[in-house]
């Protein structure tokens, strides 16, 4: 069998794993040791493409090894670099328990998984979190995706998510900004945007809570 697809551009082959969700990422490492190279490399992060009703009634061991197996992929990527990161997650609903389970602290691993995206010099960050039943404290937004002067656009939809404002001794070079169903700390985060992100062309806030007054 003759192996056109490696023969391609490594541009042109990144561009067409740019579609790939990481389920298929993960069977195309498994054809050689070029393709694995190929996936490792690929500038495009995508971890969705899960059914939500599967992962909200998945059992707590299936997602633990869903989240170690995302956890190996990321750290076998290594530090090259990243356009995209897309993630999409349904938390755990079990109405049968009567304490939460461990899936808990896959908010931790998420933490985690942003940051190495922003290590790697990501542009582009689409992130879609659901929780069920969170009743533990807000989540801290990692302040290093504020930090970074390679992103240029984010978009953030993750309830019981807490966004602080950033320092102001750093530009961002922002884009895009979309927060949706997140806290604000204070409207100082305001400020952050008129002072810091000279580029923002688009902005968009749905439902965010703790503001009152939004001065831009």
């Amino acid at each position: 069998m003759i192996d056109r697809f490696s023969n391609l551009p490594e541009g042109v082959i990144h561009h067409i794993l740019s579609d790939f969700v990481v389920k298929d990422l993960a069977r195309f490492c498994c054809v050689s040791k070029r393709w694995r190279e190929l996936c490792l490399s690929s500038p495009s992060v995508n971890f969705c493409g899960f059914n939500s009703d599967e992962m909200v009634d998945m059992a707590c061991e299936l997602r633990l090894k869903l989240v170690n197996t995302l956890d190996r992929f990321l750290l076998s990527r290594g530090d090259n670099e990243m356009k995209n990161f897309y993630l999409l997650w349904y938390g755990h609903m079990d109405e049968d328990l009567d304490e939460p389970c461990f899936c808990v602290n896959e908010n931790f691993r998420i933490i985690t998984w942003i940051q190495t995206a922003v290590r790697c010099k990501v542009e582009k960050v689409h992130l879609v979190v659901e929780y069920f039943d969170y009743d533990g404290e807000r989540i801290a937004f990692p302040s290093c995706v504020f930090r970074s002067t390679s992103l240029r656009s984010l978009v953030v939809e993750m309830p019981h998510t807490v966004v602080k404002t950033p320092s102001f001794t750093l530009s961002s070079n922002l884009k895009k900004l979309f927060l949706s169903d997140v806290t604000i700390q204070d409207e100082g985060f305001f400020k952050w945007i008129s002072c810091s992100c000279k580029s923002l062309k688009q902005i968009s806030l749905i439902e965010v809570a703790e503001i009152h007054n939004i001065t831009i």
